[in-house]
């Protein structure tokens, strides 16, 4: 379905943005697009992501994305976005170990019905770059959308093939919905 759409678009933007540099820092201005694929309510799902994330000061950024996503069930046609969009900040703790933090408005809209769910989520959590090669994340949230509340994880490993452009395999998991568990794996540029 979506994977044979995606990996040509993947391909394509690893190969443009691949070039030499030295060495970068954690990064807060990036781009990336990303195949994520899950479970939810024991039905499959996938679909595709956008996100963007841009630096305003040294420790403050905004962040966003957009996703689409749809079920596998043939009793269960159902299309579901979500886009949300907020701010954030890091701390550096030591040296490219940092303490991030974000403030997101979220906007879910399901095809079934003609209503969207707005709501916020808040992330708190540590991203590391341990070498030039690796990036690794881990993220606790807490999300309030139409009165449903609903905490959860995900764990990120991420490997640069350049300075700047890196794939990342993203594991997430919400304890209060249903158990939804998310794979995600996505191409990110940073600039």
């Amino acid at each position: 379905m979506l994977t044979k759409k995606l990996l040509p678009v993947f391909f394509t933007f690893i190969s443009v943005f691949a070039v030499s540099a030295k060495e970068k820092d954690l990064s807060y201005s990036y781009v990336d697009i990303a195949y994520q694929r899950g479970d939810f309510l024991n039905a499959d799902f996938d679909g595709i992501r956008i996100g963007m994330s841009k630096a305003i000061t040294g420790s403050v950024f905004i962040i966003g994305s957009y996703a689409i996503d749809e079920f596998e069930d043939p009793d269960l046609e159902l299309d579901f976005k979500t886009f949300d969009i907020g701010l954030g900040f890091n701390l550096p703790l030591y040296k490219k170990i940092h303490f991030v933090a974000s403030a997101e408005y979220v906007n879910y809209d399901v095809e079934i019905s003609d209503e969207d769910d707005d709501g916020y989520r808040i992330n708190a959590g540590i991203r590391a770059k341990p070498n030039e090669f690796f990036e690794l994340s881990a993220f606790t949230h807490y999300a309030d959308i139409e009165d449903e509340d609903n905490t959860g994880l995900s764990v990120e490993a991420r490997y640069f093939f350049t300075p700047v452009a890196s794939v990342g395999l993203i594991y997430s998991k919400d304890h209060d919905a249903d158990e939804l568990d998310i794979i995600t794996f996505n191409a990110r540029l940073d600039y």
